[in-house]
């Protein structure tokens, strides 16, 4: 045997090592400033992202639709969930080009599906009367006006706390910051305006707070945010401090390498498992985010939304339990191949399998919607293993489902045991039925 030969065929024929599989470490957390358990004070160290230079991305006007999704589990159980589609502006999509410049990733063609997008998103938005009538609209479409940022939190002081004021609730933590204050960006730049008086035009003292250092800065932004409590207002409270020449502050604060890798480009966090895959392989700055398939699915989901809330209007009957029919209709498609564990024919999961014994096979037959994706299982018979069918039952499946005679047993014939069917009585099987 020639060794080396055996060698270059064994290692020709070895599949690749996954380049994109990372142990798993550290999470960036997501932290929403509209939830009121995140209400309360934040010391953090802002982190510029690897694209703009610049810590803050501000989407208004973003676009969200509540999609009904399929999961499929490890074990190929498949079920379904909901999630809020983001359909972001497009100045949100931005990236690095090969010579290094900042530029928009969006292909000719993902610019004008985002288009399309938006246009049925308006349509159903409009259509049903988004803004003024919450109670149809906020469990499947909604806009945001978003502020995000990715940061360093060195303490973290909840305004629901208990005990000393001064003890932080959590500290040296990162993470994606996500406001819907309208006021975020003012209140940042009310600051900036008020120390640069104070520090007479120079604005030198920013370098001390922004950038990408992981160690030796000496200024960081302190910011409040909770409910706006003024009669009648409906909103957040936003109050932001810079704090610059006090590096004896943050001798015990550092971002670690791993941190800072996390905390690359805020748009990329903010999607999450909704970005864009094809370029996983690239340096951060250098991927599109761009979902193509994603995008598809929204608005076919819209489309067919928007045309049960249209037919609902026409006919008069109700919008909310057309977007409810639709919902569900969208959610079975997606699923159709999901087999629940009370029905399954595995023992390792059967539980509670209801008995399908007494329902014709004409009945089976018609409730099977898609044979192509799931075929009538065959009756045999267990002496001759040919099929049985309803027009020429043999001797073990003539009765099963009446009160046919079955073999003579000393002369006299046997009976089948009569089994109730679905449809008369009660509509549920008698106790002692047997499934198929």
């Amino acid at each position: 045997m020639n060794v080396d030969d055996f060698m270059k065929q064994l290692n020709a024929q070895t599949a690749p090592a996954n380049k994109s599989f990372k142990p798993k470490g550290r999470v960036l957390e997501k932290i929403s400033l509209n939830f009121e358990g995140n209400f309360g004070r934040y010391m953090v160290l802002p982190m510029n992202s690897v694209i703009l230079d610049y810590p803050f991305i501000k989407m208004e006007g973003t676009r969200e639709i509540c999609v009904p999704r399929k999961n499929v589990a490890q074990d190929g159980t498949e079920s379904t969930y909901t999630a809020w589609i983001k359909l972001l502006p497009k100045d949100a999509y931005k990236f690095l080009d090969i010579n290094g410049r900042i530029t928009s990733s969006l292909t000719a063609a993902d610019d004008q599906l985002l288009s399309e997008a938006y246009t049925v998103f308006d349509q159903l938005y409009n259509e049903i009367d988004a803004k003024n009538n919450q109670q149809v609209s906020r469990n499947l479409i909604r806009k945001r006006n978003y502020t995000i940022f990715n940061a360093y939190c060195c303490n973290f002081w909840a305004s629901n706390a208990t005990g000393n004021p001064r003890d932080p609730q959590r500290s040296k933590f990162c993470g994606l910051f996500v406001s819907t204050a309208k006021g975020f960006m003012n209140a940042v730049e009310e600051n900036i305006a008020s120390n640069n008086i104070i520090g007479g035009g120079d604005y030198n003292w920013l370098e001390q707070i922004y950038g990408r250092q992981l160690s030796g800065r000496t200024g960081y932004m302190l910011f409040n945010i909770g409910r706006n409590k003024e009669s009648g207002i409906m909103g957040y409270s936003v109050n932001v401090d810079h704090k610059y020449d006090c590096g004896s502050v943050l001798s015990s604060y550092s971002i670690s390498e791993e941190e800072a890798e996390m905390m690359q480009n805020p748009v990329l966090n903010f999607l999450g498992w909704q970005a864009g895959h094809e370029d996983d392989e690239l340096p951060v700055a250098n991927r599109r985010l761009f979902n193509t398939s994603l995008i598809q699915e929204a608005i076919d989901y819209m489309t067919k939304q928007l045309a049960g809330v249209r037919s609902a209007k026409e006919s008069g009957t109700s919008i909310e339990e057309a977007i409810k029919a639709t919902s569900e209709t969208v959610a079975l498609e997606n699923n159709n191949s999901y087999i629940p564990k009370d029905n399954t024919n595995d023992p390792m999961l059967k539980t509670n399998v209801p008995p399908t014994a007494g329902i014709p096979q004409e009945e089976v037959m018609a409730r099977n919607t898609n044979p192509f994706q799931t075929p009538a299982a065959a009756k045999m018979d267990p002496i001759t293993g040919t099929p049985i069918s309803n027009d020429n039952p043999s001797r073990f499946g003539g009765g099963f489902a009446g009160t046919s005679s079955g073999p003579a047993i000393n002369g006299t014939p046997f009976k089948q045991p009569e089994f109730t069917k679905f449809g008369s009585g009660n509509n549920q099987p008698q106790e002692g039925d047997l499934p198929f």
